[in-house]
């Protein structure tokens, strides 16, 4: 999805229920970020709202939690985040895409 994009950087996050809706441990085979608790963050908006965000200006948008510009140098100015729904509508994850790469 970063390369579709021409987003900088990107990541899935999971929310870590317990079980899906059959029963299976969902992130049992997962090597990716796992949220235990929906924060208030933009990543929290999403899951929580079942609803597409884009920031243009991440830092101006009350949402944002400035932990993300985590990496050294790393400065998230847009991003893009989308709910990744179940088969039974329940938010599962979270795709965020960050700083898309300008022309």
């Amino acid at each position: 999805a970063v390369f579709i994009v021409g987003e900088d950087d990107g990541s899935m996050l999971y929310v870590a229920y317990p079980q899906d809706e059959h029963g299976n441990t969902i992130e049992s085979d997962l090597d990716t970020a796992r949220i235990s608790e929906v924060g208030p963050g933009i990543v929290g908006h999403v899951v929580t709202k079942c609803e597409t965000v884009m920031v243009p200006n991440a830092p101006d948008d009350l949402r944002f939690d400035p932990s993300v510009d985590r990496a050294p140098g790393y400065v998230v100015n847009s991003l893009m985040c989308a709910p990744v729904v179940g088969a039974q509508g329940q938010p599962i994850a979270a795709l965020q895409l960050c700083n898309k790469v300008r022309d």
